[in-house]
């Protein structure tokens, strides 16, 4: 038995030489290794199992090199591009990135770090006391139907973020009203006995319009309805 590697031809003698070194041995796979107790748990590594007998060189894409700890394991870039940009070739059989986490917080990074100027608060504001008034509706819908679950799914997503937005901007009355009235209609919604129900086989909760009627959640029997149960 033996390995073939088929490669894009380059067009200079530096690539020619690049192509040639990384012949030699080629991965087999890998897996990631995170350390998220520790002091920078947006630190990780990625290790790979090679074959081969010399160094081990990869094409990494554009946010592997951004994120690259080890400078030294960047060889410079390649002769090809992917989808994501230029190329670049890493030696070696780990790579150590670092991805900058953001802080995890309900809030916006815009209303919170200021790059919101007075006059656009003054808008938002505006806007958000004009929506919280208007009343939120959505299309009529059969027992059982498609509408049932996805219209007034995603119009309560829109009640959500609209009680973000009004808290950010500083109109608390208003972020208050949205927040009572997503409260309302999802306590309503969920409820109903022909939206969401408890899977008993796999646990979870899950649109009953989209499993068969002899489903022990019960259903309407449109396995088109909900997408993954057909």
């Amino acid at each position: 038995a033996c390995v073939v590697r088929i490669g894009i031809a380059p067009s200079s003698k530096e690539d020619w030489s690049m192509l040639r070194k990384a012949a030699t041995t080629y991965s087999v796979g890998g897996a990631p290794a995170f350390d998220l107790n520790g002091p920078d748990p947006g630190t990780y590594h990625l290790r790979w199992d090679k074959r081969g007998d010399g160094d081990l060189y990869m094409l990494a894409a554009p946010h592997h090199v951004s994120t690259l700890v080890d400078s030294s394991v960047d060889e410079g870039r390649s002769y090809l591009t992917g989808a994501k940009g230029t190329m670049h070739w890493f030696k070696g059989d780990g790579w150590k990135l670092r991805e900058a986490l953001p802080d995890v917080s309900l809030a916006s990074a815009s209303f919170r770090d200021g790059r919101v100027d007075r006059d656009t608060l003054t808008t938002i504001k505006q806007q958000c006391e004009r929506d919280v008034r208007r009343p939120h509706r959505t299309r009529s819908s059969g027992r059982g139907a498609y509408g049932a679950l996805y219209f007034e799914g995603k119009e309560l997503g829109r009640l959500a973020r609209l009680a973000l937005v009004c808290a950010d901007a500083g109109s608390d009355e208003a972020s208050q009203k949205a927040t009572n009235d997503l409260a309302t209609r999802l306590s309503r919604w969920l409820a109903r006995d022909d939206v969401v129900g408890r899977d008993k086989t796999w646990g979870g909760t899950v649109a009953r319009s989209g499993y068969p009627i002899n489903s022990t959640v019960g259903a309407t029997g449109d396995s088109f309805a909900d997408f993954g149960n057909a």
